[in-house]
């Protein structure tokens, strides 16, 4: 009933070409095709939300499989989420202020070294684990948010908190066990297949290098055997290998 009115028409027109413009600009669409592809192959996708302060926009970026951890609630919401990344002394400065590092990336960042450093992000709601950092508060909001790097693991660079959950975690099926990680994607599927027919190639390669250049006899006095096309291998006289 709503449509029918023309100013409510024309404002939902202008926000809906306002929100393509906002996710263009955020590179969401681009992220999405990555997030797709990967959910495909390991059954698991994570993206992660992170506010442009500077173009008052949010950006996206996917976060590899291998450098998070995340864990779902009773109700099977994911609710929790530790994600790994690695920065330049520089970059973590820009980042959180030189004064909030510890002592270690302090020292490389005034050597001006180029050495990358783990840190680490844990998303949580307050009452779900008593991690042993310094601070704890979220600051009113329902998810609580902590950054530390790995060298100094007890003391917080970073804290506050998130209104709603800033990963999309997609998965492709729900693990029947359980699980927090997804299950049964095609790519999942086919890794038994994989790794056989990636055994075959490669012997197959094999048996192709192995009549092209097949194993030779030579005495230790020949010296260097040229075997590139028209080599040739100077023997003194008497001299010969099969």
């Amino acid at each position: 009933d709503l449509m029918e009115d023309s100013d409510v028409r024309r404002w939902l027109q202008r926000m809906e070409i306002h929100c393509n413009r906002q996710l263009g600009q955020s590179g969401w669409y681009d992220e999405a095709r990555t997030a797709v592809r990967i959910g495909v192959d390991f059954a698991t996708s994570i993206m992660f939300r992170t506010n442009n302060v500077k173009k008052g926009l949010p950006s996206y970026s996917n976060v590899h499989l291998k450098n998070a951890v995340f864990l779902d609630n009773e109700f099977g919401d994911v609710d929790v989420l530790f994600r790994s990344f690695w920065l330049k002394p520089s970059d973590a400065a820009a980042i959180f202020g030189l004064e909030q590092l510890p002592d270690t990336i302090k020292e490389a960042y005034a050597m001006n070294r180029t050495r990358r450093f783990r840190f680490t992000q844990a998303i949580l709601p307050l009452d779900r684990f008593d991690l042993d950092i310094g601070r704890r508060s979220s600051k009113g909001m329902p998810f609580y948010s902590v950054y530390y790097a790995d060298c100094d693991r007890k003391r917080a660079i970073r804290e506050g908190g998130y209104w709603t959950f800033p990963a999309y975690i997609w998965r492709f099926s729900r693990s029947s066990t359980g699980g927090p990680w997804g299950t049964d994607s095609p790519g999942y599927l086919e890794v038994s297949n994989v790794k056989q027919l990636g055994g075959m190639r490669k012997d197959f390669h094999r048996m192709v290098q192995q009549k092209a250049r097949p194993p030779i006899k030579a005495s230790d006095s020949i010296g260097y055997i040229h075997l590139e096309p028209n080599g040739i291998t100077r023997l003194r006289p008497g001299q010969d290998y099969a």
